[in-house]
């Protein structure tokens, strides 16, 4: 199904122009991703992805917030804030086989976003090498500042947890 034009606004245009995730691809190339993605709208509270579940779609975020949390440590530890322009459930395009969600991923507030399926993407990406090349280079860049991110948080999170030093 493709996007309807009366659903993305010019102010979505520049919020997916301006996506980590789409960052380097011209006009024409846009358009082709738009055609295969699913507009969303997501209520307050609704889960996109269930940690530990299987996903095939990739979000990128037009309006609004998402939490992304990690439901296996308790209630819900808050991971990161997700808002317009980013995406989230990158991971299933990156594996070849079926893959469980790493985090949940809840709606913070109202929000719209684009849905895009694995095997659309992949088909586009097969058809036009290019529009792949930059989009998984971009999704490799984005997993690297997310990798960061978590990096900093775990020394964080020992920082406090070892400041004595351990007795002999």
């Amino acid at each position: 199904m493709p996007v309807p034009a009366v659903y993305l606004k010019d102010k979505d245009k520049l919020v997916l122009l301006g996506s980590a995730v789409f960052r380097g691809l011209n006009e024409t190339a846009l358009g082709a991703l738009l055609k295969q993605g699913h507009p969303t709208d997501v209520t307050e509270g609704t889960i996109l992805i269930k940690e530990n579940f299987f996903s095939e779609n990739l979000y990128v975020v037009l309006e609004g917030n998402l939490h992304v949390t990690l439901e296996s440590v308790g209630s819900g530890f808050l991971v990161a804030s997700i808002g317009p322009g980013d995406a989230v459930g990158e991971f299933c395009l990156l594996e070849d086989k079926d893959r469980r969600c790493s985090a949940t991923v809840r709606a913070a507030n109202r929000c719209r976003a684009l849905r895009f399926g694995k095997a659309a993407l992949l088909q586009l990406f097969s058809a036009d090498p290019a529009i792949g090349y930059v989009v998984m280079g971009n999704l490799a860049r984005l997993l690297i500042r997310r990798l960061e991110n978590s990096n900093d948080l775990t020394r964080s999170l020992v920082a406090t947890n070892f400041q004595k030093p351990f007795s002999s």
